[in-house]
């Protein structure tokens, strides 16, 4: 699927096995970038530890345990949660605002946990000093793998779901913009 998204997106899957997939593919960056974060506070613990003794040593190892929440609530919850809302968006806009989207709510939200997949697999990369930014490619290379996906699953052209992309993001920034300009004001 990394390689050839346009071949290895075309499955359709219920939301039920679109989550067993991401939750699947989960463990194993899950469990490196637990590894890593231990790895990183235990480092920093052992910086600190020079400088303000045995209590930068437990600072840095508190530190780990919160990065260690962060990281297990961000995959096993948050972005579980944004899949669910980001599929809701570009699925009304792509079906009944711009109506390029033929198929269901289902094969955009399977479109976007296709396009989450590279970002998840890789995602153990962000917590490394300096190589992180390398999760920004990751990043992109993600949100091309979703255009295929809503693509080859919505039944219509490359350029369509990018036109539905960028026209889901204007009209919610536009939205956003009129709201606060309206809350100012009141």
């Amino acid at each position: 699927m990394m390689f050839s998204p346009g071949r290895f997106t075309k499955k359709r899957m219920s939301i039920g096995d679109a989550l067993g997939f991401y939750y699947r593919l989960v463990i194993i960056p899950l469990i490196i970038s637990l590894i890593l974060g231990v790895l990183v506070g235990v480092a920093a613990s052992a910086v600190l530890s020079h400088f303000v003794g045995i209590l930068g040593f437990f600072g840095g190892l508190g530190t780990a345990a919160v990065a260690i929440g962060v990281v297990a609530m961000l995959l096993l919850v948050f972005i579980p949660i944004g899949m669910f809302i980001s599929a809701a968006l570009l699925h009304f806009f792509g079906k009944y605002v711009f109506r390029q989207f033929r198929s269901d709510y289902q094969a955009t939200f399977a479109a976007v946990v296709y396009g989450e997949a590279p970002v998840i697999l890789f995602f153990w990369i962000a917590i490394i000093p300096v190589i992180g930014l390398l999760y920004i490619l990751i990043d992109i290379w993600g949100f091309i793998v979703e255009i295929f996906a809503l693509s080859n699953l919505q039944k219509t052209s490359k350029l369509s779901v990018v036109g539905v992309m960028i026209g889901t993001v204007v009209v919610i920034l536009v939205i956003a913009i009129i709201l606060g300009i309206v809350g100012v004001l009141a």
